[in-house]
């Protein structure tokens, strides 16, 4: 389901889970795994075996199986409906940040609260946009209003978070500590990498091959889109790259995040975050309504039923339309992180994106 590799086979590094602040580098401890050793292509498969698993453990929850012959109707019915009125839970967060988009309340009355953050984003690019879009169009057809399609000005990737769940004036304190000039070269990294100009951690910077047209240095590239969801929303996960082709020195996307965190340990901060896996994913829509996969009805349990096999299905019928057109090579999706717009630092309550124009600093965008 959602993926013709059998991830049983790939190369897998646990995520760090959510704890104390410290001073580790998860990234770097990817790369440097014996199993990994900076591969681009064990990379590629950490992420896409974290990917799948993701997805597969996603579909498990969301349909029962079939009911045994021993079993009962009715018993089974009710384990259909607590399973399915379970899976898919409106957002009460983005309903009420909805209500509140065009005032300054919400932000006044959490700015105090542990519920802010400092991180890094990168911005799609108008290719990879247009296809976020065309996937939402293709999901909310199905579902209707229950799916929150996220707008495309709030649509980033979280590059690397230093701070989670904080106050403001905490996350000043953490921003201050790190430095404005120091999270500046942060930002204009890949903009440094790409200009053949800097080396990341001891990588020497390439010229790329001699038909790409492109000028010497290093991209960070993310491919193959893949659909994914969970019980509040949907996203669309990408890859590192790891084809020859697509690859400057030896340098993926998890190596650019890793520089990052380096640059952000060398300031002696203590990195706090949420939840660090082998995962680029783009938030494309969020669950505010489950009217059209039943509600709460419990003697709705057939329809339940029907309505979570028509999502997965869906979902399955929309990677495999990206696996088709978008993982080959004549309309490949090949996103540098970085480019056309610059990465960005964002301190807030950004739980559901926000605006390049409220980011606290902007990097240089990479040259293609």
């Amino acid at each position: 389901m959602g993926s013709n590799t059998n991830s049983a086979r790939l190369f897998s590094f646990p995520p760090q889970q959510p704890g104390d602040t410290n001073i580790k580098n998860w990234y770097q401890d990817l790369i440097d795994d014996p199993n990994c050793q900076g591969d681009p292509a064990k990379i590629q498969e950490a992420y896409t075996s974290f990917r799948q698993a993701g997805l597969s453990k996603s579909i498990a929850a969301l349909l029962p199986p079939d009911p045994p012959d021993n079993e009962s109707k009715d018993s089974f019915q009710t384990a259909v409906s607590n399973s399915a009125s379970a899976s898919i839970i409106p957002d009460a967060a983005l309903i009420k940040h909805l209500s509140y988009r065009r005032t300054s309340i919400e932000e006044d009355e959490l700015s105090t609260h542990d519920v802010n953050c400092l991180v890094i984003w990168a911005r799609p690019t108008a290719q990879v946009l247009e296809l976020l879009h065309d996937i939402q169009q293709k999901l909310t057809t199905l579902v209707g209003d229950d799916l929150y399609p996220i707008r495309a000005v709030d649509m980033h990737l979280s590059v690397l978070e230093l701070s989670h769940r904080h106050s403001v004036s905490h996350l000043r304190f953490v921003y201050a500590q790190v430095g404005n000039h120091r999270l500046q070269k942060m930002l204009d990294l890949p903009f440094t990498l790409a200009s053949g100009s800097g080396n990341p951690d001891g990588i020497n910077p390439s010229a790329g091959p001699p038909d790409s047209g492109k000028p010497n240095g290093i991209r960070a590239c993310l491919v193959e889109p893949q659909v994914m969801f969970d019980a509040k929303g949907v996203a669309v996960g990408f890859v590192p790259a790891a084809r020859p082709n697509e690859v400057d020195s030896q340098f993926t996307y998890n190596h650019l995040r890793a520089s990052l965190q380096n640059h952000a340990l060398e300031s002696g901060v203590e990195i706090d975050t949420c939840y660090t896996a082998p995962l680029a994913h783009v938030t494309i829509g969020r669950f505010v309504g489950n009217k059209w996969f039943g509600g709460d009805d419990a003697a709705l349990g057939n329809m339940k039923r029907e309505r979570m096999q028509r999502w997965v299905e869906e979902i399955e019928n929309v990677n495999e339309w990206l696996r088709r057109v978008y993982w080959e090579d004549k309309k490949r999706v090949k996103w540098v992180v970085g480019a056309e717009k610059g990465l960005e630092v964002q301190l807030g309550y950004v739980k559901f994106g926000r605006g390049s124009e409220d980011a606290d600093l902007v990097g240089r965008p990479v040259p293609l």
